[in-house]
């Protein structure tokens, strides 16, 4: 019956009557979000008041007005600790007491059959997963991380209930090297990181490193362990031990950039972890410039590229006493493969769920 009456042509006397009512219902409704706190409730109540005299605010006052009533009770809710707004609060116990039975019963009503009827239950929610919090010490912007980039056979993987095949390969990074154990090494934190941010999801990764391997090697393997393993996903860990070889940005380029097409050919995502930062490189011009390859070469092809020298010299600037190396200076040690976990997870899980804007060049 209120609902017809506001979308009725009203009178002269019955816009003023409305206005007035619209006034006191504003006023209830800031004066209940001081009086009832801030638990989600007590804001829900609140709140359907608005929503209703927001519907007669539009219609007597217009859009503009309506939207700047709902400012000024957030104001006043924002500022309910103020002597101001106790007062307030104390002129809203009158009017609401002023409203009689009908508003109580209207309050009431929206109160107890609103909540049951329109909120979501949790285990109803289909979102996807988030990418997890990242350790305090491993914790780097996101775009130091990566720029997210679609993963559509993990993605097709996930929604048919299938497992998850990875393929990490790469030279002593993926391997290990300077972790306490193999259990310590990036794919095995990986995988357990994945599985536990992908519920539900069944996530099998498989080592393949191998020490002072460079890209052209790996390119090699990649092709036997494809036919052999049939992954979802190629994860590409590579280009430390080119630079220091000083193989030209050219060569190394043009054998990864194959690589990649290749497998693109063969319907298997690709994800590049590219090299890692030490103070020593930062500025060797070579080092520099395979680095600068990879990020061209992901960006070229709409592939995953995880800034791994990005990231690891945001730690190094900001937290110095932070020990990611082992003892020789240059391999990892298991807080620093923890990160290198992390990160690829990261990107990873961020990149499921993207949608590209441009297709894919195959």
């Amino acid at each position: 019956m209120l609902h017809a009456a506001i979308v009725a042509s009203p009178s002269r006397d019955k816009v003023r009557s409305t206005r007035a009512s619209a006034s006191k219902v504003i006023s209830v409704s800031s004066g209940y979000l001081c009086l009832l706190g801030r638990n989600s409730l007590s804001v829900f109540c609140a709140l359907s008041l608005l929503s209703l005299s927001g519907q007669i605010f539009r219609f007597v006052y217009g859009g503009h007005v309506a939207s700047a009533a709902f400012i000024v009770i957030l104001h006043r809710y924002l500022g309910c600790s103020s002597g101001f707004h106790r007062m307030g609060s104390g002129m809203a116990r009158k009017i609401a007491g002023g409203l009689g039975k009908q508003a109580a019963f209207a309050l009431a009503l929206g109160c107890l059959l609103l909540p049951v009827t329109s909120a979501p239950r949790a285990e109803d929610a289909t979102a996807p997963p988030v990418a997890p919090p990242m350790s305090p010490p491993c914790d780097v912007p996101a775009m130091d991380i990566a720029a997210p980039a679609t993963l559509p056979n993990v993605t097709q993987a996930l929604q048919k209930g299938e497992k998850v095949r990875i393929l990490a390969i790469g030279s002593s990074s993926t391997l290990g090297y300077g972790a306490s154990s193999k259990d310590m090494s990036y794919p095995s934190q990986l995988e357990s990181i994945l599985e536990h941010a992908l519920k539900g999801a069944d996530v099998v990764i498989l080592n393949r490193g191998v020490s002072g391997e460079m890209a052209e090697d790996t390119a090699e393997r990649i092709r036997s362990e494809v036919a052999l393993r049939n992954p979802d996903l190629v994860l590409w860990q590579l280009g430390t031990n080119d630079a220091l070889a000083r193989i030209p940005p050219q060569d190394f380029e043009d054998t990864v950039r194959s690589t990649i097409r290749w497998l693109k050919e063969n319907r298997i995502d690709a994800v590049l972890v590219g090299v890692q930062y030490t103070v020593r490189l930062a500025r060797d011009a070579n080092y520099v410039a395979i680095r600068d390859s990879l990020q061209k070469i992901a960006a070229e092809e709409n592939i995953l590229y995880v800034r791994r020298y990005d990231a690891m010299r945001f730690i190094a600037q900001t937290r110095a006493n932070l020990q990611l190396m082992a003892g020789d200076n240059f391999h990892l040690n298991d807080l620093g493969y923890r990160c290198m976990a992390e990160h690829i997870a990261h990107a990873m899980i961020v990149s499921l769920f993207v949608k590209r804007m441009r297709p894919a060049h195959n």
